[in-house]
């Protein structure tokens, strides 16, 4: 069976360490914390959708059978997959 986790049930970043949330893209690695055991746990980026004009990601915890939704400020730490092409500010 599949848990979700939704964005009350995580911990929000109190510091600005990601950058832009847009640089999150599918196929990244994330770190979210779980309120209850402030425990960090590693997802990978499965899908983002604008929501209320603000991204909503949806995320696969690497092991076991957890899906994430979570915001930006949701995100301690980002690890861009190796197969995502990003593109520099001109």
């Amino acid at each position: 069976m599949l848990q979700n986790i939704y964005p009350d049930q995580l911990i929000p970043n109190d510091k600005s360490t990601i950058g832009n949330a847009r640089d999150i893209k599918i196929g990244d690695q994330v770190i979210l914390v779980l309120a209850g055991s402030q425990r960090p746990v590693t997802s990978t980026v499965e899908m983002i959708v604008d929501l209320f004009g603000s991204p909503t990601y949806t995320s696969r915890a690497t092991a076991g059978r957890t899906r994430f939704r979570f915001r930006p400020q949701d995100v301690h730490h980002v690890e861009p997959s190796r197969n995502t092409v990003r593109m520099a500010a001109a």
